[in-house]
Parts: structure tokens; C-alpha cells; sequence
């Protein structure tokens, strides 16, 4: 009795000594900025752009301008890799005269900062504003959201509801639900700080909403692009299967296309 006592004792006390540690460091798991600075590198047209965040912290970005009358895409990318990998994406939309800005968040692509999401709120309102400030109307700003950065997006839709549209690439219903499926044994939902939650913001939006998910991703199950989208209410909605697709090569299977036409149709 005494030896049963004493190995419950000892799975409890790894246990709790394992969740302590996860909680302490999650970001650490939740997180995977890149060390590569792309700022040391040329990605002409695009230009590099420096915001200021309300707490102090000095971001850098890039942008391409559009044209007279041409909306502007305000890109939130994934979690690895950095800004400049993203790059190509623009190609499905600088012929059309769009803009195009890539937000660079605190603690990628080089910019000083501890990530988290009241930070890649931060960071995504601060350039938001810039953009308005400068003249852009709210009308003529598409957010667009890959994987971890769906969450910045669908934040931002919310914030800004007379944006022109809401794009989604390999979207989740929140974070916490994809970690769950790998630390099923601990209690995510109280121990998580980053949910990152679009499954209960996408409902209160009313402005088109696209979604794009792959049918062979590996990282964000696609069914949960599914979920997300049957939480949509707007009446201008499109969910859109990448056939064959897997999390980071969609656009090789013409998901711009898809992205430009869907936009073009507004």
C-alpha cells in the first residue's frame, strides 16, 4: 500500500513539475520566429517601413504602394520562417495594383520584442493606423491571415469591420484547439496564454470572408479551416479546398489566383 502511495505520489509530483514547466515556457513551444534578419536583404519592389508601437518598441515591415484606387493587402504570416518568405506571394496581385503590406511582428524578421498575441494585436493595430493615417481608407484594406497569423487577421476584422474583406489561409479555430492535439493530457485551455481564438470572433463579422485550406495539411488539420468557416455568418463567404495542398505550398496549387478572384468579385 505504502509503495502504490508512494509512486502516485511521485506521477503526481512529474506531472504537476511537467505543466509548471510548459506553462512557464509556452511560448517557447507556441512560437518559432526565425534568427534571419530579411531586412539584410533586397526585395525590391518592396520597400522596408519602421512603425512605432504604443509601448515603445520600433518594428520594421515591408510594403509595396498600390495604385490610384487599388486596395491594399495587409498580410499576417505564419509562425515559421520570417516576412521575406512571403514575398512571392504578392506576385498574384502587384499586376492588379494592389498593395501590399507585410506586418513584421515583434520578435521576427529581426525586430526587437518577446511575441505573444496582445503583441501581434499591438503590433497589427499599430500598422493599421499608420496605414489610415496615411490616407488609406478602411474600405480599401484587405486583412489576410496564414496560419498563426489568421489569428492577428480575424483580431483585426473585428477591430475594423468596415474593412473591404477577410482572407484566411490554413486557419484554425484557436490555438489552444491545435494544442490540444499534441498535449492532450494537460489542461490547455487554463494553462495556455496565446488562444488566439477566431472561432468565437469570426461570427460577429459582416464583411466578405475567405477561406483556403489544403486538404493534406499536416500542421493545421483542415477540418478545422472547416469549423472556422461554419462560424461564419456574413452573406458574402467562400471556403475554397486547395486540393493536395499541404500547409506551406499553397500557393503552388494557384491558391493566389484563387485569393485575387475572390477579391476581384467585391
Amino acid at each position: 500500500m505504502i509503495t502504490v502511495i508512494k509512486i502516485v505520489t511521485w506521477v503526481l509530483i512529474i506531472y504537476m513539475s511537467f505543466m509548471t514547466f510548459m506553462y512557464v515556457f509556452q511560448r517557447h513551444f507556441t512560437f518559432a520566429p526565425s534568427p534571419e534578419n530579411p531586412f539584410e536583404s533586397d526585395y525590391r519592389p518592396f520597400q522596408p517601413f519602421t512603425y512605432q508601437t504604443p509601448l515603445g518598441l520600433t518594428l520594421r515591415g515591408l510594403r509595396l504602394f498600390p495604385q490610384a484606387g487599388k486596395p491594399t493587402i495587409v498580410y499576417f504570416h505564419g509562425n515559421a520562417g520570417h516576412l521575406g518568405d512571403r514575398v512571392f506571394k504578392a506576385d498574384s496581385f502587384i499586376p492588379y495594383g494592389y498593395g501590399f503590406v507585410l506586418v513584421g511582428y515583434r520578435g521576427y524578421s529581426g525586430n526587437p520584442g518577446q511575441p505573444s498575441e496582445k503583441g501581434f494585436y499591438e503590433d497589427g493595430r499599430t500598422v493599421v493606423n499608420l496605414l489610415l493615417k496615411e490616407g488609406v481608407r478602411i474600405q480599401d484594406i484587405v486583412f489576410y491571415g496564414e496560419s498563426i497569423g489568421s489569428g492577428t487577421a480575424t483580431q483585426m476584422a473585428v477591430e475594423y469591420p468596415q474593412a473591404r474583406a477577410l482572407v484566411l489561409e490554413s486557419p484554425f479555430t484557436s490555438a489552444a484547439d491545435i494544442a490540444k492535439r499534441r498535449y492532450w493530457f494537460l489542461p490547455v485551455d487554463k494553462l495556455m496564454k496565446d488562444k488566439f481564438q477566431n472561432a468565437a470572433k469570426i461570427g460577429k463579422l459582416a464583411m466578405p470572408v475567405l477561406i483556403v485550406h489544403g486538404d493534406k495539411d499536416q500542421t493545421v488539420p483542415y477540418e478545422q479551416g472547416q469549423k472556422l468557416f461554419s462560424k461564419v455568418v456574413s452573406p458574402v463567404k467562400q471556403f475554397v479546398t486547395v486540393k493536395g495542398a499541404n500547409h506551406g505550398d499553397m500557393y503552388d496549387f494557384g491558391t493566389g489566383k484563387t485569393v485575387y478572384e475572390f477579391l476581384s468579385s467585391l
